[in-house]
């Protein structure tokens, strides 16, 4: 959320996070309801085919966590929600 700041304030627009799920990114994209996407998202050859994929500016790999105890274990699954984003002049 902080790069999308950043960049809507150079680039003089104001910007307006988007609470969207994960199968919703896409269609949010090219439907124009968002105007780009900030997401941990891999650029596989079907997304690419559909909109444009910026160079990627991290790589996090594989990574290793200790087992949790069960009491630390949340009881209700926690749905995956992303940002989007929209700007405005």
């Amino acid at each position: 959320m902080e790069l999308a700041k950043l960049m809507a304030q150079e680039m003089g627009v104001k910007v307006v996070f988007l609470d969207l799920d994960w199968d919703g990114l896409l269609p949010a994209l090219i439907s124009g309801k968002a105007d780009l996407l900030a997401a941990d998202m891999t650029p596989t050859l079907a997304r690419a085919t559909k909109v444009a994929f910026t160079k990627p500016f991290m790589y996090v790999g594989p990574v290793a966590r200790p087992k949790k105890e069960p009491s630390s274990i949340p009881q209700t699954p926690v749905k995956r929600r992303v940002q989007g984003s929209r700007f405005y002049s």
